[in-house]
This record gives C-alpha cells, sequence and structure tokens, in this order.
C-alpha cells in the first residue's frame, strides 16, 4: 500500500526542510520538529539564485560558483514559480557559453600552426557544426533527465512538479560544463604530445600503452562524460531531497470587481 502524504492537498504549509505541517502556526516561529524559520518555508520565500533574479554573465558565473561549492544553499534560494512568468533555467546559459569557450579555446590551439586561413576557417565551420549537435545532444539528455526527476519525485510523493524538475535540471547542468573544459584539455595534452613526442619512438609507445590508445582523446572523452554525469546526478539528487516539501503558491480567487 502506498505511504499516505502528511498533508490535506497540496497546498498545505509545510516545513520545507522536514515536511512538518505547519498549518496554524504562527510564522514568525520556527518549525517544532527541525527548527527552520516557517518564514522560510511561505510560499514566495525563495529569492531565486543569482541567474534567476537578474539573467546576465556574470549571474551566471555567480550562479555556477554556488552551484559547485554550495548546493544546499542554491537549492534553498532557488525559486521555482515566477509571478509573471516561469522561473529561468540557466541550461540554455550553460551550454551556449560552454561551446563558445571550447570551440574558442580549440581554435586558439589551432591559429599558432602553420596553415592556411582558408584551412582555419574550414575547421572553425566544423567545430561550430560539432558544437552546435553536442549543445543540442545535452539539451535533451537534461529534459529527459528533468522527467525522470518529476517521474522520482512522484514514487517519493513529493511535491516536485515539472516545472521544479526543469528548474533543478537546468541548474545541475552545470555538469556539461566540466564535460566540456574535460574534452578541451584532451585535445590539448593530445596535440601537445604529438608535437613534443615522434610518433614512432619509444615514448610515445609508453604512452600508446598507457592510455591503451594512440592518444588520450577517448580516455578524457569517456572521462569528461563521467565527471559530468557524476555533477549533474550528485546535485539533481540533492534537489529531489531538499525540495521534496515544496510550498507551491496558491492560485487566486478570481475577485468579484
Amino acid at each position: 500500500m502506498p505511504k499516505p502524504t502528511p498533508w490535506e492537498d497540496e497546498y498545505t504549509l509545510l516545513c520545507e526542510r522536514c515536511g512538518y505541517v505547519l498549518e496554524g502556526l504562527d510564522q514568525a516561529g520556527v518549525c517544532p520538529e527541525c527548527g527552520k524559520p516557517i518564514a522560510e518555508s511561505l510560499p514566495g520565500a525563495r529569492p531565486g539564485t543569482p541567474y534567476q533574479q537578474k539573467p546576465g554573465f556574470k549571474s551566471l558565473i555567480q550562479t555556477a560558483w554556488m552551484t559547485v561549492h554550495c548546493p544546499k544553499k542554491i537549492l534553498e534560494t532557488m525559486c521555482f514559480e515566477g509571478d509573471n512568468s516561469p522561473p529561468r533555467s540557466p541550461l540554455a546559459a550553460y551550454l551556449t557559453y560552454t561551446v563558445i569557450a571550447c570551440v574558442g579555446l580549440v581554435m586558439f590551439s589551432v591559429v599558432g600552426n602553420s596553415i592556411s586561413v582558408m584551412d582555419i576557417a574550414i575547421f572553425l565551420g566544423i567545430m561550430t557544426i560539432i558544437g552546435f549537435l553536442i549543445w543540442a545532444a545535452f539539451f535533451i539528455v537534461t529534459i529527459a533527465c528533468a522527467y525522470i526527476i518529476h517521474f522520482i519525485s512522484m514514487l517519493f510523493k513529493g511535491r516536485n512538479d515539472a516545472e521544479v524538475s526543469w528548474v533543478i535540471a537546468g541548474h545541475a547542468s552545470i555538469g556539461w560544463t566540466f564535460t566540456g573544459f574535460t574534452w578541451v584539455a584532451g585535445w590539448s595534452i593530445d596535440r601537445l604530445i604529438h608535437s613534443l613526442v615522434p610518433t614512432h619512438s619509444q615514448w610515445h609507445l609508453r604512452i600508446q600503452t598507457m592510455t591503451l590508445i594512440d592518444s588520450v582523446i577517448v580516455p578524457t572523452f569517456i572521462g569528461g562524460i563521467i565527471l559530468g554525469s557524476l555533477i549533474f546526478l550528485y546535485i539533481t539528487y540533492l534537489g529531489i531531497i531538499h525540495t521534496r516539501y515544496i510550498n507551491p503558491i496558491p492560485p487566486q480567487e478570481p475577485s468579484n470587481g
């Protein structure tokens, strides 16, 4: 038998930390169960992440740092409902800036070589297409993960609706930034090895033996996916736990006037 929820409906005021029913208690007090101030659990009390408050490059960097450095704190400030529009998710911004930065770094490592301008232009076009495909792939993966988060929340009788799951997944997508820069690091290391170590030298054969392939690109490609996925999964896991008792804003009744 499914375990019944401790609240009457989805708008019953709960402590967002422990799920204690706060209906009828003084809003200036604290939760009798865990001591969290009741005012912090009120609907609409979340101020939003820096990017949600004022979208921009600077606020995106601040949000990324907070998400990685103190994910629990960012989840306590994350806004899931807007007054006139849905809350902003930094997913598109994370992916866009990451792709631009990674393509720029790869091109910077190529420009110094003695190749023609036409070759550089062709390579830039190829990298742009690859970057767009990677952007689209991670965007689709994140959307799919948002649905999975919502499904898991429903299994555990949580209040994480589709909008909450989407915002959590969007902030957790900072993990894909780590994936992108790990790939660029692998590309750079591979280029450095090929420029410093002759292809048929003994040291090159040792490098092949250590990496099990002709270069370090494949190990860093796999490692980047693993690293980014672990970061993404960790933040989404915390998101599911910390938003289980989220208090949605009740719908306003239409006025008689």
